[in-house]
């Protein structure tokens, strides 16, 4: 085992925490990590990891602490252990298809129907629990700093894209000889892009990226006069099956 003030690691598994957005301070990544999880790493907030599964888990702040609090004030972790996991909102569609008149297309109709999640399960023994909880109270001041900082940038960032959103309207997206710049909402589950941006980045039509989600059943969520909004790690995924380069938060666009 190693340790230090912001993280520790074993054999298997280990805990950091990323006190700015995708910190250059943050442990080696390992080999197995896909793109999705080598964004996690990288994020502000709470990692664990495990490398008998496979998993890289990303928790905000706020929501490591109240974990935290969870685990001072219930005992049952003690004998049963605890699963970690990212809190998201899973949405899926259910396609019906439609009567169709000769020589027309078939065209699919959206039920919408979501749920929370708890995504990039990690299961944790009561031993590990333990050590869980330990780094998580001697980290609890500067994860407290880290969640305002989390909500500071939650604001801002609901703020501009609702900017963009209102000032551009339904306007049809222009190619342009740059990327425009891109700025993703914040919310408590991630970080997220509008179906607008990502056609922007990409330089495709909205309707264009709306069948690439459910062609490839991209996870999304959906807001009302938002629309679709996609977390950061599976609009990667979606531009890495598209051969487009990755969008990374932590560049300018």
């Amino acid at each position: 085992m190693t340790q230090t003030k912001d993280k520790i690691t074993f054999e298997n598994w280990g805990v950091h925490i990323n006190s700015s957005e995708y910190s250059q301070s943050f442990p080696s990544i390992p080999d197995w990590a896909n793109p999705a999880q080598v964004q996690d790493w990288k994020m502000r907030g709470l990692i664990i990891w495990d490398s008998n599964i496979k998993t890289v888990t990303h928790l905000f702040a706020v929501y490591a602490i109240k974990i935290m609090m969870k685990m001072k004030a219930e005992g049952n972790w003690k004998t049963e252990g605890i699963i970690i996991g990212t809190p998201a909102y899973e949405f899926s569609i259910q396609l019906k298809r439609k009567k169709r008149k000769k020589n027309e297309e078939e065209e699919p109709e959206e039920k919408p129907n979501g749920k929370w999640i708890l995504a990039n399960q990690i299961p944790l023994s009561p031993l590990h629990a333990d050590e869980f909880l330990n780094f998580l109270a001697r980290n609890e001041d500067n994860l407290q700093r880290i969640a305002l900082t989390e909500e500071e940038d939650r604001r801002r960032r609901l703020s501009q894209v609702y900017e963009i959103l209102f000032r551009d309207g339904m306007n049809e997206i222009v190619e342009s000889p740059t990327p425009p710049k891109v700025s993703p909402v914040s919310i408590p589950e991630g970080d997220y892009l509008t179906v607008a941006q990502i056609a922007a980045y990409c330089k495709v039509t909205v309707k264009k990226v709306n069948n690439w989600i459910d062609k490839e059943h991209i996870t999304f969520l959906e807001l009302p006069q938002t629309g679709r909004l996609i977390r950061i790690e599976n609009v990667n995924i979606l531009l890495a099956q598209k051969g487009i380069p990755l969008f990374n938060v932590g560049k300018k666009q």
